[in-house]
């Protein structure tokens, strides 16, 4: 069985380690937030995994605030990982979503995205998180299964009667997440919705169910799918350690 944590907030002390750190919106009561947190408490609280566990609450995305996000990571792995990565800001990020999709990126390349003073900073942090190799012409990519610890990446949207706007807001995470579900407090009998949600790959649960055993499956999708995938990726990480777990 896994680890599991609620995270609330946290903040880092260093300008280029803000950057990376995560901001929450404070929630405001409600039924839609009461639905999140009963799911939480009933169902994922103790959730028995092999994975390490960690539950986000409203995270900030450029997307907006998804609900509630279940990061299914390797601690084991992540252990691994030198403090140097604590210092990867925003953009490195990016790099390491880009250098993933293609293997490498010239120095020419870097230049033009950041700015030579820019592109020499990123290549001497990434080498030094140990994120990167850096090579005559520029940046090679390290293997995935060394610096993404993530195992699955769950998004769930709450919605108390409007499953349309439910479903939609869903299918917006996908984005950035393996699976995707709409979460209701009890399921309408609708045919049209299971047909729409089966349509856009979207699960749905309720509070009967579980991740193991949802209404409708999501359709799985491969990690890491953008450079968001990689911010939680970097959150769960930092996160730990400042649990001192």
């Amino acid at each position: 069985m896994g680890y599991t944590t609620q995270v609330i907030s946290y903040s880092t002390s260093s300008n280029a380690a803000k950057e990376l750190s995560l901001t929450l919106r404070q929630s405001t009561d409600g039924p839609e937030m009461d639905i999140v947190l009963e799911f939480y408490r009933d169902h994922l609280e103790d959730f028995a995994t092999d994975s390490d566990l960690t539950v986000f609450v409203e995270p900030k995305l450029e997307s907006g605030f998804p609900d509630m996000v279940v990061v299914f990571w390797d601690r084991t792995k992540a252990n691994q990982w030198n403090d140097q990565r604590s210092s990867l800001i925003r953009s490195d990020v990016l790099l390491m979503h880009y250098l993933n999709l293609t293997g490498s990126i010239s120095m020419n390349q870097l230049i033009e995205r950041l700015g030579k003073r820019k592109a020499s900073e990123a290549m001497v942090r990434m080498e030094a998180a140990g994120v990167a190799n850096i090579e005559v012409d520029g940046l090679t990519s390290r293997p995935l299964d060394e610096i993404f610890a993530i195992n699955r990446l769950v998004a769930i949207e709450a919605k108390v009667k409007d499953w349309k706007n439910g479903v939609e807001q869903a299918v917006r995470n996908t984005w950035f997440a393996s699976e995707s579900y709409l979460l209701l407090g009890s399921l309408p009998d609708s045919e049209a919705m299971h047909s729409i949600a089966n349509q856009y790959g979207v699960g749905l649960l309720d509070n009967q169910t579980s991740l193991d055993t949802p209404h409708l499956k999501s359709t799985l999708g491969a990690l890491p799918k953008s450079y968001a995938s990689w911010l939680f990726n970097e959150w769960v990480w930092k996160h730990d350690r400042l649990q001192g777990t």
